[in-house]
């Protein structure tokens, strides 16, 4: 709700450039995990006139949906792993870059659900989009209780909190932090509770989640910790070598699981894939890299190369 509310009312962001805000909220999640149901509420907290719109719907309008002059948020269900993927104009990274970069003063935010298996953008794109991922789907047993309990809250809600936050935020010097775009937004549903001397709930975040930094991190510890004799490490290279056999089990996992390293860890990709050591043992916050073991295909590819190495 903090990015929601916040969306709508940031118009500048005084000297920091356009990038530092994303326009772009995408939602992950397994089915059934409540994603959609996340989207619909976001939407009737704002009461906005848009009703949800399924990706296939808007397929071939949603660049110039972007382009008009309507600043409440577009909400887009169901977006597939082709979107992301996409190399036209109007979609994917050349999408993210344009529409982040030429924005001008109060502007529409898309804010879209994905399956979170697959979901992997590089890294142009991953700093201009807010990803958070839903990861716990609903007990099958209980979804006729949550769905009570939801429509007890729908009734209970309007557009009232949102009218108060957007009158703070208009009356507020905008202040953004390019390492924590959502600190002025929680700052202001901090002030909220205060003046209705309401104690914040436990689950009221102190940062901004960084989800998907997150995913590629367990992807890649993961890797590291339960198949260790795929990587080979040269500390006097500060390098690490990964076997493509890794990836021999799942098609397409290669690609994905590239996508997932920030910049400062990859240092090739193309024929051989080559990771900084030190960058990648921060990033996957794994200490014991000592423990790292050559594999067959290594032992045979560096068989008599030790000199070479050290070189």
């Amino acid at each position: 709700m903090c990015y929601v509310y916040f969306a709508p009312g940031y118009k500048n962001a005084g000297t920091r450039p356009r990038s530092a805000v994303s326009p772009f909220l995408m939602i992950g999640g397994r089915a059934r995990s409540g994603k959609s149901v996340a989207l619909e509420f976001c939407n009737f907290l704002l009461f906005n006139k848009r009703t949800i719109i399924d990706y296939a719907e808007i397929d071939k309008y949603l660049y110039d949906y972007l382009q008009s002059n309507n600043v409440s948020p577009i909400f887009v269900d169901e977006i597939p792993k082709s979107f992301f993927q996409s190399k036209s104009e109007k979609k994917g990274e050349r999408l993210f870059k344009t529409y982040t970069n030429s924005r001008k003063g109060a502007h529409s935010a898309f804010i879209g659900t994905t399956n979170a298996s697959g979901y992997a953008v590089n890294q142009q794109s991953s700093r201009r989009i807010y990803y958070l991922e839903i990861s716990n789907p609903f007990l099958e047993e209980k979804r006729g209780q949550s769905a009570d309990l939801l429509d007890q809250v729908y009734k209970m809600c309007n557009n009232s909190l949102f009218k108060h936050f957007m009158y703070k935020l208009e009356t507020q010097e905008i202040s953004i932090d390019a390492n924590d775009i959502l600190l002025m937004s929680r700052n202001i549903m901090t002030e909220i509770y205060d003046e209705l001397n309401i104690e914040k709930p436990s689950f009221f975040p102190n940062e901004m989640f960084d989800d998907y930094r997150n995913k590629g991190k367990t992807t890649w510890r993961t890797y590291f910790k339960n198949k260790n004799e795929f990587f080979r490490l040269s500390h006097e290279e500060n390098r690490i070598y990964v076997d493509e056999a890794l990836f021999m089990q799942n098609k397409g996992s290669r690609e994905i699981s590239i996508e997932y390293l920030p910049s400062e860890v990859l240092i090739e990709e193309s024929t051989v894939l080559i990771l900084n050591k030190t960058n990648f043992m921060l990033f996957i916050e794994e200490e014991n890299y000592t423990k790292a073991k050559r594999s067959g295909f290594f032992n045979k590819l560096f068989k008599g190369q030790k000199t070479a190495l050290r070189r």
